[in-house]
């Protein structure tokens, strides 16, 4: 399921939109016609233990995107199966794409 996407246009005139899931990372859809359709939304491989993301474009900075997001996976091995545990938010990251969003960069804590 996703929740509470965050929606950045691209230098490219794409818009992109990140959600949050319960899958423990975040998922992205791409729209090519100014938001009127939007293509399947796929999973990253940026982690999330489904919290709230914001994702903006640096206008300044080359139209670089930046995204704010909790770097935590909600998943933790027991023995030999997945554990869900809790939501933790204690790890909020900023990263830096210059890719229109293919690719991040973590760069602060």
């Amino acid at each position: 399921w996703l929740i509470e996407g965050s929606v950045a246009a691209l230098a490219n005139g794409n818009i992109m939109q990140l959600f949050r899931t319960t899958t423990g990372l975040l998922y992205v859809s791409l729209s090519k016609d100014s938001g009127m359709t939007w293509d399947r939304p796929r999973k990253t491989t940026l982690p999330n233990p489904d919290s709230k993301v914001n994702v903006a474009r640096l206008h300044s900075a080359g139209n670089d995107l930046a995204l704010a997001f909790n770097d935590m996976n909600q998943w933790e091995r027991a023995n030999t199966r997945l554990v869900r545990f809790n939501r933790g938010r204690g790890r909020l990251k900023v990263a830096i794409s210059t890719s229109n969003g293919r690719n991040w960069t973590r760069v602060a804590l």
